[in-house]
């Protein structure tokens, strides 16, 4: 957030300025700043000289509220209704959903970056487990009812679905997925500059001057971080205040690159799910690979173009991160970008002197480290290790992957159907093991492998060509990777075939890729930061 913006942001003039609260008597015991020296400290006149910045400074810094109920929060689902209105800059009066409030997570974030890839981030981050959890165990109990339903009238409609491999779990699984990723209603209390913080020139000159508090009381501070995150000096204000407020501060880190490269994936997975079951079908036919090979080889394109780039935004992230700790080594309090200084600290719009942002952020800044030196220096070393620490590991992890790729589970499932239905049960089960050794062991290996070659990569190439086969290279190893794993699959069951029956087998590789993965996963953080 930005005390001004060409996006939204608070804006604080002369007229806002010199708008204090209502006086409050209880306001020395309650710990917030009292009416009176806000509305003396605000006074007009003052504003145009030094005077006034230095005690908005010195409010900022005592990390006091105005009043008790300028410090509010809203609800996740609330901040993110209508695919994130607020941050895509709909105008409504979203100050009226947030309520007064002690304790929340503050979000974090620049007006400068895109807004699509910001709001898909959100959505995955707190919506993405609730839909890969219900959607998976929907899908289990529509298998369970398909295999051992007898119901007469739906006898021969299911023979026929089990036979033919219908997706009928994945359809079922598919819709669940979508409806709850949308409208899952997350009740954590978090505070969203735009909706808690009123457009009314006085409330929001108050939720300005409580922006200290209001950092103090939250528990928590999500940062949605983009390349412009650490340019912008009002992000680097809210990190430099929440770290200070905090012994032990609680920052959670994501790239908003994470949405916009979950949901690809997920795509191309589902195409590939799709190709599964057209192979499946017409095998069950009695047709040859001729009659299915060109679905296949559309399915494959697709799916190819879109891993292609997803493997080119990786590479490019993760030079992005590597550029950051160029950047924060050679940080200077200086360079961030403030708009109020590149305007001349005069509203465009409505032609009024504008508060410098530097100036204020700077007496802050000197009020809690001592110096702007030693706020340089703690950006260097403590907030450069935090950054880079989450970010090398953030855009990829165990849990998102998982969340991203459930639609492995549900092609399995339907395929179950069929054999235990007809009183195969070891091969059903095998096939159930299957699919959660597929889900949970070999993508998250599949993927972890990748971003670790996408990170061992990530230099630019020229000309421009070979940095595209590059790309390319590493679709290839995916690829290459995934086969080598089919192929060790197939090669254990016939192996333990003679030996085994297939639900044991099932369970071996099943536990193998799981335990794998678990150990691969909790080595990374240690193998990217030593890259």
């Amino acid at each position: 957030m930005d005390l001004h913006g060409d996006e939204w942001a608070p804006k604080v003039s002369l007229d806002s300025a010199s708008k204090g609260s209502e006086d409050d008597p209880d306001a020395e015991r309650t710990g917030e700043i009292s009416s009176a020296d806000m509305g003396s400290s605000l006074d007009a006149t003052a504003f145009l000289h030094e005077d006034f910045t230095e005690k908005l400074a010195e409010i900022l810094s005592l990390m006091k509220a105005t009043q008790p109920e300028i410090v509010r929060s809203v609800r996740v689902f609330q901040a993110m209704r209508s695919f994130g209105a607020a941050f895509r800059g709909v105008e409504s009066d979203y100050y009226t959903l947030s309520q007064p409030a002690h304790k929340m997570q503050f979000w974090s974030h620049s007006w400068h970056g895109s807004t699509w890839a910001k709001v898909i981030t959100l959505y995955f981050i707190h919506n993405a487990t609730a839909a890969a959890a219900l959607s998976a165990t929907l899908a289990f109990c529509v298998t369970m009812f398909l295999s051992v339903s007898r119901v007469p009238s739906l006898e021969h409609i299911v023979s026929t679905l089990s036979v033919r491999a219908v997706p009928c779990c994945f359809v079922v699984a598919l819709m669940t997925h979508v409806l709850a990723f949308i409208f899952w209603r997350r009740q954590k209390a978090v505070f969203v500059d735009r909706l808690c913080i009123s457009d009314s020139e006085k409330l929001k000159a108050e939720g300005l001057f409580s922006m200290g508090a209001i950092l103090k009381s939250s528990d928590s501070m999500l940062v949605l971080w983009d390349k412009t995150y650490q340019q912008r000096l009002w992000c680097t204000f809210e990190m430099a205040a929440f770290l200070h407020s905090h012994r032990e501060p609680d920052l959670i880190i994501y790239p908003t690159l994470l949405g916009p490269l979950m949901a690809a994936g997920n795509v191309a997975l589902i195409l590939a799910c799709g190709g599964a079951y057209v192979s499946a079908h017409f095998s069950l036919e009695g047709m040859g690979p001729s009659f299915y090979l060109p679905f296949w080889l559309i399915l494959a394109s697709i799916a190819a173009l879109v891993f292609f780039s997803i493997a080119e935004e990786t590479r490019r992230y993760c030079r992005e991160v590597e550029n950051l700790s160029h950047e924060l080594q050679n940080f200077r309090f200086d360079d961030a970008v403030a708009w109020c200084c590149s305007v001349g600290h005069v509203d465009p719009d409505s032609g009024a002197p504008l508060i410098c942002d530097r100036a204020v952020v700077r007496k802050c800044i000197c009020s809690w480290f001592g110096c702007v030196d030693e706020f340089e220096r703690s950006v260097r070393t403590e907030v450069l290790d935090v950054l880079k620490s989450h970010l090398s590991t953030a855009l990829v992890s165990y849990r998102r992957v998982v969340e991203a790729s459930p639609c492995i589970l549900w092609v399995f499932l339907d395929f179950s159907v069929g054999p235990i239905r007809h009183g195969n049960v070891d091969t059903g089960i095998w096939l159930l093991l299957r699919g959660f050794a597929y889900w949970l062991g070999v993508v998250p290996i599949l993927f972890l492998s990748l971003y670790t070659m996408a990170h061992l990569l990530r230099r630019s190439r020229r000309p421009r060509c070979v940095d595209k086969l590059v790309s390319l290279l590493l679709v290839c190893f995916g690829v290459c990777l995934f086969v080598c794993i089919a192929a060790l699959e197939e090669t254990l069951f016939r192996f333990l075939l003679r030996w085994l029956p297939d639900a044991a087998i099932g369970a071996i590789f099943c536990s193998g890729t799981m335990g794998l993965a678990a150990l691969l996963w909790n080595r990374q953080p240690c193998l990217l930061l030593r890259n």
